[in-house]
């Protein structure tokens, strides 16, 4: 699940900033593979590329975060 959050970039990649290079690479190089060959991909369109906002590993569910606030 986690990787989907992140775009399939390492959490490493992501708190350096390196995700924006890896991922820019990365939609060119789907771009580049579709226009060579749409046949295999069909209507579908290139995977999201676009970094991610903020991020967080264990996130506190809402109900419990309500429960904390009203302490």
């Amino acid at each position: 699940m986690l990787c989907l959050l992140l775009n399939f970039v390492t959490p490493h990649q992501r708190h350096t900033g390196e995700d924006k290079g890896v991922l820019a690479k990365r939609k060119l190089t789907m771009q580049q593979a579709k226009a060579q060959n749409p046949i295999r991909w069909g209507s579908q369109e290139v995977r999201n590329c676009e970094p991610v906002g903020p991020t967080t590993l264990n996130p506190v569910k809402e109900q419990e975060k309500m429960r904390l606030q009203a302490a």
